[in-house]
């Protein structure tokens, strides 16, 4: 079978084709190996780390057939071994060591659904959210395919704040560029209204509003019959202070999309020190030190994201927006032990990491020119300055004041409007305040949910960009060809 385009051929599922399946399982002979699938890494997209897992895998599948070969001619048949029963343990033991391939093989490739930027064909899998139930527990029973992969592969993410299709906690490619851009896009958002995440998070004061509205409706048509006082004010007071909210509205999402954009080139800049770290130790740095240099950048990359996402607590222990990030396991699989618990025991895990990073500098200054040296000591800078710029946006949020007083002046705002919509619209008010909620209330909770930005970010492939780039490096010739 081949490997098609990333996105429709792996929402298949089945990484056997037919023939190859019928083909393995008609394979008996101890001296014929069964057919292999003709993997294609190169279409599974442009990662480099999803190639290298699907070709190490794909060796593996490859290696494990020949095993069963030689040990299938090496074996001696005895007189009461009928060549029948041999041929079906060999044919046993393919199966199995295939299973094993293709079981390791298939979760790297839902790795690689999310890396190259999976989503659903569906066009009401949009970017607010697919799921049928407006309740909580509904939402996370029957999530989105995205979205129930990306909590599978990256449980930090705020799996609240996230959209189900195409979302920011992707790194983008040209597939979902495209997407973005269509011209259809405006019938499709607006189809797929309901299954926004924004207004799944906004339906309560929208209902309140509402209320008021419909409330306010029902009065004064009792009123109009039993001559009653009705409840209703000239549009002056919020035709004037309209303005002002906007201004407020407008200065807070753009503060909190600076915040945004900040985290995210914060990042990038950490990507683009991890490479010039790796690029001049792999080439400048004796044997010993080039692989712990390769291991401290990558370390620094998991334990910086597990600092941004310490842990949430809800009152509710079963809630799944609840997590704890822990990099002990990453640390342990990278680092001996010893120094592995002495990371894990640091307040300070990133500054621990730059500071080993250091160490291992000094120790190779004989061996570093002059010029070299200088500039890795700018990149370690760089680094804590990417871990100290990570530190105020997560430890200082946009003033809380100003954020207060915005909620406080907006929610005022509409609810006093269905007042002075109900003597020009009547009855459309309700349909309109229900509108108008969502618009004014959905930008001020957007604000919100950008504000903080390391919950939605795709903080974990970044984290693998970096892994990739190291194991290139250090697989180039020159470098350690044996670094695992």
């Amino acid at each position: 079978m081949e490997l098609g385009s990333p996105i429709s051929t792996m929402r298949r599922g089945n990484l056997l084709s037919s023939s190859c399946s019928s083909s393995l399982a008609a394979s008996t002979s101890p001296r014929c190996l069964p057919p292999l699938c003709n993997w294609r890494s190169h279409d599974v997209g442009s990662s480099s780390g999803i190639r290298l897992r699907v070709e190490k895998n794909t060796l593996g599948l490859k290696s494990n057939m020949r095993g069963q070969r030689y040990v299938a001619c090496e074996t001696a048949v005895g007189p009461r071994e009928s060549a029948e029963s041999l041929a079906s343990t060999v044919q046993a033991n393919n199966v199995l060591n295939l299973g094993d391939n293709l079981s390791a093989l298939r979760k790297d490739v839902e790795a690689a659904k999310i890396e190259l930027g999976y989503q659903s064909d569906d066009e009401d899998c949009e970017a607010g959210g697919c799921f049928t139930d407006w309740g909580e527990n509904g939402f996370w029973d029957n999530p989105s395919p995205v979205r129930a992969q990306l909590l599978e592969i990256d449980p930090g993410l705020n799996q609240s704040l996230i959209s189900s299709a195409t979302t920011v906690a992707q790194i983008f490619n040209q597939d979902l560029w495209e997407k973005h851009r269509k011209p259809e896009r405006y019938f499709t958002n607006l189809r797929t209204i309901l299954a926004s995440t924004v207004l799944r998070r906004i339906m309560k004061p929208i209902k309140w509003l509402t209320g008021i509205a419909l409330f306010t409706c029902a009065y004064n048509t009792a009123a109009q019959s039993m001559s009653w006082v009705q409840l209703g004010i000239t549009t002056l007071p919020h035709t004037l202070l309209g303005a002002a909210l906007s201004l407020l509205l407008v200065f807070r999402t753009n503060g909190c999309f600076a915040r945004f954009q900040e985290g995210r080139v914060l990042w990038g800049q950490l990507i683009r020190s991890s490479r010039d770290w790796i690029r001049l130790a792999a080439n400048y740095f004796p044997e010993a030190s080039k692989k712990k240099a390769a291991r401290y950048v990558q370390v620094l990359a998991f334990v910086l994201k597990s600092h941004l996402r310490s842990g949430r607590t809800r009152k509710d222990t079963k809630d799944r927006t609840a997590f704890r990030d822990d990099p002990s396991e990453v640390v342990r699989d990278l680092l001996p032990e010893a120094e592995a618990e002495l990371l894990l025991a640091a307040p300070n895990k990133p500054f621990f990491a730059v500071c080993r990073m250091t160490q291992i500098l000094k120790e190779a200054d004989h061996y570093v020119p002059h010029h070299v040296r200088h500039h890795l000591e700018h990149v370690l800078a760089d680094m804590l300055q990417v871990a100290g710029g990570c530190d105020r946006i997560l430890g200082t949020p946009v003033p809380l004041s100003y954020t207060r007083h915005t909620s406080r002046s907006l929610m005022l705002w509409l609810m006093t409007l269905p007042f002075a919509l109900w003597p020009q619209a009547g009855w459309l008010s309700v349909p309109a305040m229900m509108v108008i909620s969502f618009i004014f209330v959905g930008i001020d909770e957007i604000g919100v949910e950008i504000e903080e930005p390391f919950a939605i970010l795709p903080l974990l492939p970044l984290c693998r960009t970096i892994s990739n780039d190291v194991k290139m490096v250090m697989g180039m010739p020159g470098s350690i060809a044996a670094y695992k």
